[in-house]
């Protein structure tokens, strides 16, 4: 049983110090796309295997002085077991 979503996405991402800095990556809306399909193993249970990517584009600052975007597109593959009450 195949299926296809597309949704939205939301990143918050927590501040960081590094070497002594102050290091923040904004917040981040982008889209969400997600591909897979479901195998019955019987009336209740199923494997799904599926695809998911995920546009996350942030920018970001070191000591609030602006030092570029960062751009982090994960393609996450996954395989789950499915049990239906």
């Amino acid at each position: 049983k195949p299926f296809v979503g597309l949704g939205l996405n939301y990143t918050a991402f927590f501040e960081g110090r590094m070497a002594g800095h102050e290091l923040k990556i904004k917040a981040s809306f982008g889209l969400a796309a997600h591909l897979g399909a479901d195998w019955a193993l019987d009336d209740k249970r199923a494997v799904r295997f599926d695809l998911r990517y995920i546009d996350i584009d942030s920018d970001v600052t070191l000591d609030g002085a602006p030092i570029g975007t960062v751009e982090i597109d994960p393609l996450v593959a996954g395989i789950s077991y499915v049990m239906k009450f």
